[in-house]
């Protein structure tokens, strides 16, 4: 099993917006040469919910750039790598909330898939 950690967003639209197409373009690459790639799903939490982009709540206040995350930002991506890696091994054969690559690639959204598209 291959899981994929979406790139993280930014302070910046321009640069979300390329992050965007990376992150799918990825995607559709590694399908071509791997069967089971699942996306971290819940990267997605760490932007704002009004504009996209990276939450002041994960950000590290000193950082101009706005591509840093703080202590809280880490502490998500390792949980939600955590889960993804061991649900999928706990839940061999049962619906989970993982999505294979078939979903992000018809989908491009990494927040929310298709019931049918789930893992059985």
């Amino acid at each position: 099993n291959i899981h994929i950690v979406p790139v993280i967003p930014t302070k910046n639209e321009l640069t979300n917006a390329r992050i965007r197409r990376f992150n799918d373009s990825l995607v559709q690459n590694l399908v071509q040469y791997f069967h089971k790639i699942f996306i971290v799903d819940g990267i997605g939490r760490l932007a704002n919910n009004f504009n996209g982009l990276l939450s002041q709540s994960f950000a590290k206040r000193d950082d101009k750039c706005g591509l840093h995350v703080n202590r809280q930002g880490i502490a998500l991506i390792v949980r939600q790598i955590k889960q993804s890696v061991f649900d999928v091994k706990r839940k061999r054969g049962k619906v989970h909330s993982h999505r294979l690559y078939s979903s992000a690639v018809e989908y491009g959204d990494h927040t929310r898939v298709p019931q049918h598209s789930r893992l059985r």
